[in-house]
């Protein structure tokens, strides 16, 4: 099975910093209530074994994810189709933050 067949499923990424040098520092399976958040699609083993994904982003005014996934091979293969373009992505590993329910008793 491919990636693409796989089980997918969404994720909030959270970033941080100024506009046009933002970088991506979480991801969780429900959107934050506040924060500059981004929807993305990745495999469900990211969201149900692993701690991080990676994301493939580019920076600037227009602050751009245009891939994530729970393995980095497959975004540098896809930062490799970019060509000249290349050199203005970047991919970052960012961990996955799980909700923890509040302890009662």
């Amino acid at each position: 099975m491919n990636e693409f067949q796989a089980a997918r499923a969404n994720l909030y990424v959270t970033f941080e910093g100024c506009r046009g040098d933002r970088r991506p520092v979480s991801a969780r399976p429900r959107a934050p209530r506040s924060g500059i958040k981004v929807r993305v699609v990745v495999e469900q083993e990211a969201i149900k074994a692993l701690q991080q994904i990676f994301l493939l982003f580019r920076r600037g005014h227009g602050d751009m994810v245009i891939g994530a996934s729970s393995r980095r091979d497959p975004l540098e293969a896809l930062r490799n189709k970019l060509g000249q373009a290349a050199h203005a992505y970047e991919i970052a590993a960012v961990p996955v933050v799980r909700h923890r329910p509040a302890a009662t008793g």
